[in-house]
C-alpha cells in the first residue's frame, strides 16, 4: 500500500490555512487603517489649528467630584495660530499649554475620545479659596455649533480626595470672545438697529426657552429662585440673548447666586450660555 502523500492537504490543514488567511486579512486591514489615519492626520496638521478655533474662549464647567465646596470651574483660554494655549483653568494659570488632535478618522468613526485636547501645566492653585493645587491639566473637547464643548481633568490619584485625587469637571461650554468683524458705518447698518427692539412676545419666548434649558440641563441645580431677568437683545449674528440672575441650590446643599446670559436663535435653538459674573457663594438656608 502506498503511503499517503505528505503534501496532500487534510481537513485539518485546510482549516488551519483558512484561519491563517483570516488573520492575514485582519492584520492587513488594521495596517491600512493605521496608514490612512496617519496620512489624514498629517494632512490635517498642515492646516492646524482651524482658523475658526484661534482666539480667546471663555465659559464654565460643572465640577463632578464631591469633595469641593466650589461646584463650577471657570475656563478662560486663548488658542494661538501655532497651537499654543494660554489662559486660566479655575484660579490657576495655564503654562506650556498646547492644542493637539485627540483622535483620527478611526476613532471618530467609532466615537472614541474627542476631536481635540489641550494639555499643560498649572501654576497656582486651581481652587485658591480651598487650597486645591494640581500639576497638570487635560481639556478634551469637540467644536459644536461654534462652541468648544468638553470637560476638564487634572493630574492626580484615583483616590485621596481633596489632597491628591484627580479633579474632574464636565459639561464645559466655551464661547468665542473674539470681536465681531467691523463694518463701514457709512454703508452698513448695525444688526441691532436694523432688527429693531426685541418684542414682548420674543422676551417671553426667551424666558420659556431658558426654563426649558434648565429642565434638560444643570442636573446639579436641585432648586432655583429667580432674582432678575435682564432686557433681551439681538446679538451681532442675529440671535436673541437674555440675562438671567438667580439663586441656585447645588445638590440640596450649597447656594450660589448666578448671573448668566443665554443665547438662542430666533427659532428657539440653543446657541450658548456664559457667565455675566462669576458664581457667588451664599451662606444660609436654601432660598
Amino acid at each position: 500500500m502506498r503511503p499517503p502523500s505528505i503534501i496532500a492537504p487534510t481537513h485539518h490543514g485546510r482549516a488551519m490555512g483558512g484561519n491563517h488567511e483570516l488573520l492575514y486579512f485582519l492584520l492587513a486591514t488594521l495596517i491600512l487603517l493605521a496608514m490612512a489615519g496617519f496620512i489624514l492626520g498629517s494632512l490635517a496638521q498642515a492646516d492646524f489649528p482651524p482658523a475658526s478655533m484661534a482666539g480667546p474662549w471663555k465659559g464654565d464647567s460643572v465640577i463632578y467630584v464631591n469633595w469641593t465646596v466650589q461646584r463650577h470651574l471657570p475656563v478662560s483660554i486663548t488658542i494661538a495660530a501655532d497651537a499654543s494655549v494660554s489662559g486660566t483653568i479655575g484660579d490657576a494659570h495655564l503654562a506650556n499649554g498646547h492644542l493637539s488632535v485627540n483622535r483620527g478618522p478611526v476613532g471618530r468613526a467609532l466615537n472614541l475620545a474627542t476631536d481635540f485636547i489641550i494639555t499643560g501645566d498649572l501654576q497656582d492653585p486651581i481652587i485658591a479659596a480651598e487650597g486645591i493645587s494640581r500639576d497638570r491639566v487635560f481639556v478634551p473637547f469637540d467644536m459644536k455649533n461654534g462652541q468648544l464643548v468638553g470637560g476638564v481633568a487634572t493630574s492626580g490619584a484615583l483616590f485621596g480626595g481633596k489632597a491628591s485625587m484627580v479633579l474632574t469637571a464636565g459639561r464645559m461650554v466655551l464661547n468665542s470672545m473674539a470681536e465681531p468683524p467691523t463694518t463701514n458705518p457709512a454703508t452698513t447698518q448695525p444688526a441691532e438697529q436694523s432688527r429693531g427692539a426685541v418684542s414682548p412676545l420674543q422676551k417671553r419666548n426667551l424666558q420659556l426657552w431658558v426654563e426649558d434649558f434648565f429642565h434638560h440641563n444643570y442636573r446639579d441645580i436641585t432648586d432655583r429662585k429667580t432674582l432678575e431677568w435682564g432686557e433681551p437683545e439681538f446679538t451681532v449674528l442675529g440671535n436673541l440673548s437674555i440675562r438671567y440672575k438667580f439663586d441656585a441650590v447645588i445638590w440640596n446643599k450649597d447656594i450660589f447666586t448666578m448671573n448668566k446670559a443665554f443665547t438662542f436663535t430666533p427659532d428657539g435653538e440653543f446657541v450658548g450660555v456664559r457667565d455675566v459674573q462669576p458664581p457667588l457663594s451664599q451662606p444660609g438656608a436654601q432660598p
